[in-house]
């Protein structure tokens, strides 16, 4: 065993062996009288002192007004902060609500392209199904699979066509409306 180690083993001891008993002295508790100290309610009772407010006006009246033009200073500062401040709080509530629907949107995508890969695998496993009931070869059930496809993004594509038609029209319209409006 290391050294290390032994260092926490107990000690061995030997015990102490006295010469002679020593009889224990017993314990006497004395009892002290709690002392108590009347406590007298008092009858004055204190009210606030009253402090009056200075009157401008009256200490020193040739600055009266650029006290007031000052006070009026100051009250105008802390409202044009206390807008800003508004408003950049609900500018960045716009933002985090911005953020959301971007999150959501984004989620809404994710979601339709897993239904669309899951559709695809069903039909794929109802393919291979048909083919192996009817035992068709697998080079028919995978024509028949790309002619779906192929279906598919030609559907895909004519829409994106007319999408683009929508907004050639569109772009179209907004220019005679500017060229409209330059003429008059």
């Amino acid at each position: 065993m290391p050294e290390e180690f032994k260092l926490f083993l107990p000690m061995h001891r030997k015990k102490c062996v006295r010469e002679e008993d020593v009889p224990k002295k017993p314990l006497i508790l004395e009892k002290v009288p709690s002392v108590e100290v009347p406590i007298e309610p008092e009858e004055e009772i204190l009210e606030p002192p009253f402090v009056q407010k200075p009157d401008f006006e009256k200490a020193i009246p040739e600055r009266v007004e650029e006290v007031k033009e000052i006070i009026t200073k100051k009250d105008e500062e802390e409202e044009k902060k206390e807008k800003e401040a508004e408003e950049v709080e609900e500018e960045a509530e716009e933002e985090a609500e911005e953020a959301e629907e971007a999150k959501e949107e984004a989620e809404e995508i994710e979601e339709a392209k897993k239904e669309e890969e899951i559709k695809v695998e069903e039909e794929k496993i109802e393919v291979e199904a048909t083919v192996v009931e009817e035992k068709v070869e697998p080079v028919a059930a995978i024509r028949e699979i790309e002619e779906k496809k192929e279906e598919d993004i030609s559907k895909l594509e004519e829409a994106e066509e007319e999408d683009e038609e929508d907004e050639e029209i569109e772009e179209e319209e907004e220019k005679e409306n500017e060229e409209k409006e330059d003429e008059e």
